[in-house]
């Protein structure tokens, strides 16, 4: 189990999380303060998620998911845990943020710190989500090239196999119908 203790404004993370293993992250906040997260696997393997306030209960939880999002208001200030288990024989990458929000000042609207805490969010899951898939077009990129060099290296084994085949079968033909003199 590990803990990483996060600032209050986080960008986007990867972890590569071991067969069964878990990591845990903390994002200490203040009461009030709106939260928000996403995470996806980025090997489309399967994660489990939960989120625990400081008097450890339940935010969230989720079960063998490739990916989510959760939103959640902090009801006391204190660490909020975010754990990523593992539940598969295999490693995994995980790509997540977690963030906290600023907490409202007395006095302001609350609907105009909502609308612009949500379009904050909002923009940042998109900006976080760009980063997601920049990353898995990276993580396709490298297996297609590793694929289409095997593809080119076994061509080329089987061009050569062939090849050499034909000379054999030459060589026989001609040793076969070889027509031997004796004086």
């Amino acid at each position: 189990l590990n803990l990483v203790v996060l600032p209050l404004t986080v960008s986007s993370y990867s972890v590569r999380i071991g067969a069964r293993g878990e990591e845990c992250f903390v994002l200490p906040v203040t009461a009030g303060t709106p939260c928000s997260a996403d995470f996806e696997t980025l090997d489309g393997a399967r994660v489990s998620v939960t989120v625990v306030g400081p008097r450890r209960y339940e935010l969230y939880n989720a079960s063998d998911v490739p990916s989510g999002l959760f939103r959640f208001d902090a009801v006391s200030s204190g660490d909020y845990f975010m754990c990523l288990r593992n539940t598969q024989d295999s490693p995994v990458t995980v790509g997540f943020a977690l963030r906290g929000g600023v907490a409202p000042e007395p006095g302001q609207a609350p609907t105009l710190v909502e609308a612009v805490g949500a379009l904050a969010d909002d923009l940042v899951l998109l900006r976080d989500h760009e980063r997601y898939m920049q990353e898995r077009e990276d993580l396709h990129r490298r297996t297609l090239e590793s694929t289409n060099v095997r593809v080119f290296i076994w061509t080329i084994v089987e061009a050569l196999v062939l090849i050499g085949l034909a000379v054999a079968q030459m060589i026989s033909v001609t040793r076969f119908f070889e027509v031997v003199v004796k004086i």
